[in-house]
């Protein structure tokens, strides 16, 4: 995730920015995106999920605006409704129904504070804006308000065809994951309570991006704003009978979604097959979205051709 993330955030590999492991500070001749895009006047705002250089916050990294993750377990403190004890769960596979309301759980949090920082940049008309809405899920521990953490119906989930794979032949890394999450003989009925779950998270994420995209609707920013959906890492939710994404290097880790709109230059609905690594383009392509000149040393590079 760190180091995945602080590609992200710099276009640069981590072998570079020295977050080659999960909550290693980068580097401090590192220069990320905050910082580049608020040297060219660009307002800079960020929701959600962190992850990178534990010891800082995207404060200290040329960011204005931060909402984390932390400010939600305030929130959720103040309304008095506990999360339940499978929400900090991260080494065994679990996964549960929060009895908050929808309007209260951590992906409307996010999206209501991605909002409000959206309306708030938008009042200097001098200046654009850049947000990054990071939410912490479909990532494990899959903790979900109803009507999402039952929608889908257990019976018609599909059962991977990996699932029974014997991983005979396969690298020992994958029999000591199924062991370490006690996944061995984990029956598929019994797994796929789990799968639910994700399945009901993903959608919830979806309906919150969507009142994101309203807000730009309303705000009369829609036509002149690029969005870009993406993600740092899949998870094999199950195919080989496998939870999660560390040591192991399947389609469901590394081919992971990249969404891009630009109303009046993309087409809603345009494929293109050409390889990109979003991790290191990102950064790239942001600075030559806003006119900004991309210095030497990253190593993704623009999207925008």
């Amino acid at each position: 995730c760190g180091p995945a993330r602080s590609a992200i955030f710099t276009g640069v590999f981590p072998h570079s920015n020295g977050v080659v492991a999960n909550s290693l500070p980068l580097g401090d001749n590192v220069k990320t995106i905050g910082q580049r895009l608020t040297d060219n006047g660009i307002h800079c705002g960020y929701v959600g999920k962190w992850h990178v250089a534990n010891r800082y916050t995207p404060l200290d990294f040329g960011f204005e605006e931060y909402v984390s993750l932390s400010d939600y377990a305030a929130y959720r403190k103040n309304l008095g409704i506990p999360l339940p004890e499978e929400a900090m769960n991260y080494v065994t596979p679990v996964s549960a129904v929060d009895p908050a309301p929808v309007e209260h759980c951590r992906p409307a949090f996010l999206a209501d504070n991605a909002i409000r920082i959206m309306q708030h940049f938008a009042k200097d008309t001098e200046h654009p804006f850049f947000l990054r809405l990071d939410f912490h899920g479909p990532h494990l521990p899959n903790v979900i308000p109803e009507p999402y953490a039952s929608m889908y119906a257990l019976e018609n989930i599909p059962k991977p065809a990996t699932y029974d794979e014997n991983l005979s032949g396969k690298p020992a890394v994958q029999r000591i994951k199924r062991k370490h999450w006690e996944m061995e003989n984990m029956p598929w009925e019994e797994f796929r309570q789990h799968v639910q779950k994700y399945y009901g998270e993903v959608t919830l994420l979806d309906h919150q991006m969507g009142r994101v995209l309203e807000a730009l609707d309303r705000l009369d920013l829609a036509g002149d704003t690029v969005v870009f959906f993406t993600a740092d890492h899949g998870d094999t939710m199950g195919d080989h009978r496998i939870w999660n994404k560390d040591y192991t290097m399947y389609d469901q880790i590394y081919h992971i979604p990249f969404i891009a709109r630009w109303p009046g230059v993309i087409r809603p609905g345009a494929r293109n097959a050409a390889f990109i690594s979003q991790m290191l383009d990102l950064t790239p392509t942001l600075l030559d979205l806003c006119g900004a000149d991309t210095p030497e040393g990253l190593h993704g590079q623009s999207l925008l051709p």
